[in-house]
């Protein structure tokens, strides 16, 4: 496509199939290029694009590419492994582990934990509500199938832990910015002192930090929830034999999903109530 004298999408994308921001670099050529304003920025509900499933002009439709449910999944237990790896008892255990394989490096210990975090813990946890999902609503899907549709519902759970495990280093770390600065303004020959790095890290956990976290876990919690309900609403559209049991049925079909996302909420709650032990930072001698 060009028009204006501008060109159309770098990315050879068909503008008219195109739906979301999936499949898009946000250049916005589209619409420079575009005459008849027949392209342009539209808004959507949060998450609607996790449990409607039209043809991306460029990904087809989700509910076809198992390999972006899979980096849904590994990003969302990633999420949990990364902050997990960070509090006082995983480390202990990884410690213990250390001791009983007789490593005094902690690599080995540290592998199979992030190992078992990402690849066994996720086969398990999304393979069995998978299979019981296609039990209960006697689905003709194979069990890869359901639970590439059902993965997308995992997306506002592990954004959800992110943001709880960053929003902890950034707000109890905030007075990193100002060695940073000092840094800065000496490489451009500004005289603002020394500075003190030992000083950057950590502020006193605030009572509402943990708070705030559980906050952001809470409404992760909601949309997971109400995402994987309407991926249900739609599969029943098929799967109920009446419109009157469908949502009966998504309400079934949709049970393990459900537990299994409970389970990471308190899997996350879990993890921000544990003392944070920060490895490779500097602490200021008290």
């Amino acid at each position: 496509m060009r028009g204006n004298g501008i060109p159309g999408c770098e990315l050879q994308l068909f503008q008219p199939r195109k739906a979301g921001n999936m499949d898009c670099t946000f250049c916005l050529d589209c619409i420079h290029a575009c005459p008849h304003d027949n392209i342009g920025i539209l808004a959507e509900a949060p998450g609607k694009e996790l449990w409607h499933d039209p043809f991306r002009s460029g990904l087809g439709r989700f509910s076809k590419r198992p390999d972006v449910a899979a980096l849904i999944v590994v990003l969302t237990f990633g999420a949990y492994a990364n902050a997990a790896g960070m509090v006082a008892p995983v480390l202990e255990w990884q410690d213990q582990l250390g001791s009983v394989l007789r490593q005094r490096s902690p690599i080995l210990a540290t592998s199979l934990f992030y190992a078992f975090s990402l690849l066994v813990m996720p086969v398990f946890m999304v393979g069995i509500p998978a299979v019981s999902t296609r039990w209960l609503g006697q689905l003709k899907e194979s069990s890869l199938e359901v639970a590439t549709r059902f993965a997308y519902s995992l997306v506002p759970l592990g954004f959800g832990m992110w943001l709880a495990h960053y929003s902890f280093h950034f707000l109890g770390s905030v007075e990193a910015v100002t060695p940073a600065i000092q840094r800065f303004a000496g490489d451009l020959g500004l005289a603002l002192g020394e500075p003190e790095w030992r000083c950057a890290c950590c502020l006193p956990v605030a009572d509402w930090l943990p708070r705030l976290e559980i906050v952001f876990l809470d409404l992760a919690l909601l949309l997971s929830l109400y995402s994987g309900y309407r991926i249900a609403l739609i599969l029943s559209q098929v799967g109920a034999r009446s419109p009157d049991r469908a949502p009966t049925w998504a309400l079934k079909v949709f049970a393990p999903w459900a537990l299994l996302i409970v389970l990471l909420f308190a899997a996350g709650v879990w993890i921000v109530l544990q003392p944070m032990q920060m490895r490779g930072t500097m602490f200021a001698a008290g």
